[in-house]
């Protein structure tokens, strides 16, 4: 995988679609590459989220497998210095029940 991603980069730099040169002007000077790193997003269910109770079933199955899956950086070959993970919770169909208003003096 990490060869794949090597080649795509390459190709949007080759394409100048996108520039990897670094922003830092006494490198850029030089024409050295700027560091880039690879953002792994992992949704975690909420349980604030207003959903039946069957879903928020599935969602903590879901969970729990992840738990048990291999490390996405592992999957997916990265140099583990060059990723970075992000949690995000994820809420589903959590709609407040009342709007609120400002007051009025």
């Amino acid at each position: 995988m990490s060869v794949y991603l090597r080649q795509a980069i390459e190709d949007l730099v080759a394409s100048g679609e996108i520039d990897l040169t670094s922003s830092y002007t006494s490198l850029r000077r030089h024409g050295i590459t700027g560091d880039f790193s690879f953002i792994i997003i992992h949704r975690l269910f909420s349980q604030s989220s207003q959903c039946d109770a069957s879903d928020k079933r599935l969602m903590n199955l879901h969970s729990l497998l992840r738990h048990m899956e291999m490390d996405a950086s592992e999957a997916f070959g990265l140099d583990t210095s060059n990723v970075t993970i992000e949690n995000v919770p994820l809420i589903i169909d959590n709609r407040p029940t009342r709007r609120i208003t400002p007051i009025k003096s």
